[in-house]
């Protein structure tokens, strides 16, 4: 079967008019449909080329999905290393925002081989742990560390995040609890800081001020219920948890870190806010992968219930929920719930935080701001009308 990704994952259209705000989705709501009759082994295999897009967290939640319902009791030194990975793929999908939304947006050019080096991150810390390319299967491939490597491969994303975007090393950045502290840093030229002085100096630091409930750690019997539901359809398309749209992503994972609080306590929940939670999240997870601080806590799987089982996964657009029901050793259903369908929600985040701006000759430069803050995982096609 070929494959046609873009058409697999759909896009956004988003506009905003005099008449209000409306997001549209053509994201297809049975994509995994494909998996259907496939073995776990074969599931494995095709779930990153379905998903341009954090391949690795894709397949990682599905793992955990399928193992469940087989299980399958997976070594933790194996967890850890597919948690690791998708940390550092959490990490690239931050800084490629970083490098091609912020940097633009200052009219700055960032070094080839810093995009570059974000970008092969991923694969290389996946070559050092499973040298055979085995490690994103069920139960697990050959797990082999080269930690000669891994280090080496640290310390270039410590020194690349530093110098590049956070303008100190990413553990001085995790102590700063005052925003003018963080500010300070913009005479050295690092973007992240650079960006806030610019946020602020366009009184954009308050825009779309909005929050919505956090996603809670969603029950796992009753996500598993609701995704093999009559209405699971429905629900993938435009979910609610206890009747309401919720919010998920870095802004809600580091809402309570004392510099996101200082931000927000001065401009509100909006623009300014948000990128500080964006530096903070690469901050901490290059401290992470580093050792200096513990790795971030994971949703549990739902343990076997007749075949079906659930994976959650904390990737860097939010939460990610796969859902399986095999039978006799293969698929028989299969489910995905991204954190875009929370965010995106046709009355959710981003389209309640851009019907607070104002419609004026900045609508359509702070609207696309918001949409990369709140950051989908597919293209989008932004539409601004009816402004003076």
């Amino acid at each position: 079967m070929t494959l046609d990704a873009a058409a697999l994952e759909g896009r956004l259209v988003i506009r905003v008019s005099p008449q209000g705000v409306r997001v549209r989705s053509s994201r297809p709501l049975r994509a995994a449909r494909v998996l259907v009759g496939r073995t776990p082994h074969e599931a494995a295999a095709w779930l990153p080329r379905l998903y341009a897009v954090c391949g690795n967290a894709q397949t990682v939640a599905g793992l955990h999905a399928m193992e469940a319902a087989t299980a399958t009791a997976l070594d933790p030194a194996q967890d850890a290393a597919r948690d690791l990975l998708v940390r550092v793929e959490s990490l690239r999908e931050h800084l490629l925002r970083v490098f091609t939304s912020w940097a633009p947006e200052l009219d700055l050019a960032v070094p080839a081989a810093a995009a570059t080096q974000a970008m092969v991150a991923p694969g290389q810390f996946a070559r050092a742990l499973f040298p055979d390319g085995d490690g994103l299967c069920p139960g697990g491939g050959r797990l082999r560390p080269d930690r000669a490597a891994l280090a080496v491969r640290v310390d270039g994303l410590t020194q690349l995040v530093t110098r590049q975007v956070l303008g100190c090393p990413p553990n001085h950045w995790l102590s700063l609890e005052d925003l003018d502290d963080a500010l300070a840093l913009a005479s050295g030229g690092a973007l992240g800081p650079v960006w806030l002085a610019a946020l602020l100096a366009r009184q954009w630091a308050g825009c779309g001020a909005l929050r919505l409930p956090a996603l809670p750690v969603m029950d796992a019997a009753e996500l598993s219920a609701r995704l093999g539901g009559d209405a699971a359809d429905t629900f993938v398309a435009a979910p609610t948890w206890q009747g309401r749209p919720c919010e998920t992503g870095a802004y809600v994972r580091q809402y309570h870190h004392a510099l996101v609080r200082d931000a927000r306590s001065a401009y509100g929940d909006g623009l300014l806010a948000r990128m500080v939670a964006r530096l903070v999240e690469i901050a901490a997870l290059v401290d992470s992968l580093a050792g200096r601080s513990p790795a971030p806590a994971q949703p549990e799987a739902l343990r076997p219930t007749d075949g079906d089982g659930t994976g959650q996964l904390e990737t860097a657009r939010g939460r990610l929920a796969h859902w399986v029901k095999l039978r006799a050793g293969r698929i028989l259903d299969y489910r995905i719930l991204a954190p875009t369908e929370w965010n995106f929600h046709p009355e959710g985040l981003l389209a309640r935080a851009l019907a607070t701006l104002p419609l004026d000759r900045d609508t359509e430069a702070l609207a696309g701001l918001l949409v990369g803050a709140v950051d989908p995982c597919v293209g989008f096609d932004l539409e601004v009308g009816g402004h003076a």
